[in-house]
């Protein structure tokens, strides 16, 4: 039986392709994101020979010296045709390291997408990932539940999120050895509601699930005026994310490696 659909395929698609249009000031979330990855690198001692590159920030990723005369496979979230981690065949032990940048957050079956990137890995391979964690957008949350109050029905307005205790869960789950989840939390001060936004898009974290309802005039006009009670003096406010990142090894002979 296939999981629900949390996320609609195609909406997904449209949103990451927005988010690689925008200005590299504006995706700073994934450059952070793609950054931490490549500083998680450094202490491996271990060359690449096969690398697997999903999501975003891939050139960022792509540039690292530690991968350095490796082949590089790149699936890049915006690419024509869209991106299905839970449902590509990315092959049967064909890499020696398999990164997954700013997109499982977004994954309708995340232990079906660990579990084919963990396959995909040559024994003694590793997998690193990070994506937005539960814990994000907490300034955001209440100023949004304002809008439901302008609305017949109530809508879910923001993707489930797992923690980092679940995370390590389904990293054992899928198959990984030595596998690790933690959390970076990340702060920006905003001056405005609409600069939240943006940033937003161009991180391609705005809503995409299958059940979404455009915000009205009215609604979007009821948030803004929420908002405007959390500023502070001089109209900023302050807003985090939680992102997760995640460690694990392909399965091999010797774990003690």
């Amino acid at each position: 039986m296939s999981p629900p659909e949390i996320f609609d395929p195609a909406l997904r698609t449209l949103r990451f392709q927005r988010a690689a249009r925008a200005t590299p000031e504006d995706r700073w979330l994934v450059e952070r994101m793609a950054e931490e990855l490549s500083i998680r690198l450094m202490p491996v001692k271990r060359g690449f020979s096969d690398v697997l590159l999903i999501g975003q920030g891939l050139d960022l990723l792509a540039a690292s010296p530690l991968l350095a005369g490796a082949t590089i496979t790149r699936l890049d979230a915006h690419a024509p045709g869209g991106l299905q981690e839970d449902r590509t065949n990315f092959g049967l032990a064909c890499y020696d390291l398999v990164i997954a940048c700013g997109t499982l957050d977004s994954v309708n079956d995340l232990p079906g997408a660990l579990i084919l990137m963990r396959r995909a890995l040559r024994p003694g391979g590793l997998f690193l990932a990070s994506m937005v964690g539960a814990g994000s957008l907490p300034a955001l949350r209440l100023p949004m539940s304002a809008a439901d109050r302008h609305e017949t029905t109530s809508v879910a307005r923001f993707h489930p999120l797992v923690d980092v205790r679940a995370a390590g869960d389904l990293l054992g789950r899928a198959g990984f050895t030595l596998h690790v989840a933690d959390t970076d939390t990340v702060t920006a001060t905003y001056r405005g509601f609409d600069r939240l936004i943006g940033d937003l898009r161009a991180a391609a974290i705005t809503n995409m699930l299958t059940t979404r309802r455009p915000v009205t005039r009215t609604s979007y006009t009821a948030i803004k005026d929420a908002f405007a009670a959390i500023v502070e003096r001089d109209g900023r406010f302050t807003e985090s994310f939680a992102l997760l990142f995640l460690t694990g090894w392909a399965p091999e002979a010797s774990d003690a490696k």
